[in-house]
């Protein structure tokens, strides 16, 4: 099994890029966000996805493993294969996606093309469990940049490191598209409570 792919790319398109990985390109199908994590660098390091049929063998690059996680989760679905799995992650963010589903917002699922509302339906009841984690994680990832400056501000202040990271994590779930100041006073919040 491929856990990730790291080469240069080659050719880009909102659904796929080409990586030459050791002289040998190999086709990896993409979503948008991956395309927007990656697109104008010359160099990428892709989690990848297999999928292995009798007629057929398809890779698919994430630039997060919760994005990754988020895809493995939506194909276990019955009724969602890979393709419209990635049309998911195309059609919105990969966070805003898991926080509808633990949400339970079926008709917001709908909206996506080629789901209907017994699919929405049973990704919502599958998945509203599983997904909390891959979520968090994603956040997490999406705005690492944010988080770690919150949480160097804090440990300049004087706040243990473990502690910052605890409340740095816990206003990011309450926040997750929050600035790196905006983190600061949600932590800081979080460490006084």
């Amino acid at each position: 099994m491929i856990e990730y792919l790291r080469g240069e790319v080659r050719a880009l398109s909102p659904t796929d890029v080409v990586l030459d990985v050791g002289g040998i390109g190999l086709n990896l199908s993409i979503s948008l966000t991956t395309f927007d994590c990656i697109q104008g660098l010359n160099e990428v390091q892709l989690f990848v996805y297999e999928q292995i049929k009798e007629d057929s063998w398809t890779l698919f690059g994430f630039a997060s493993q919760e994005e990754r996680r988020l895809f493995t989760a939506l194909i276990s679905v019955s009724g969602v294969g890979a393709q419209t799995a990635r049309i998911m992650l195309s059609s919105m963010a990969p966070q805003q996606l898991a926080s509808l589903i633990v949400a339970g917002d079926v008709a917001a699922l709908k909206r996506v093309k080629g789901i209907g509302a017994k699919t929405a339906e049973r990704i919502v009841l599958e998945l509203r469990g599983k997904v909390e984690t891959v979520a968090g994680g994603y956040v997490a990832h999406a705005v690492s940049g944010a988080a770690s400056e919150a949480q160097q501000a804090l440990v300049a202040l004087g706040f243990a490191s473990a502690a910052t990271e605890k409340a740095v994590q816990a206003a990011l779930r309450k926040h997750p598209d929050a600035t790196a100041e905006e983190l600061i006073r949600a932590a800081l919040a979080e460490l006084r409570g």
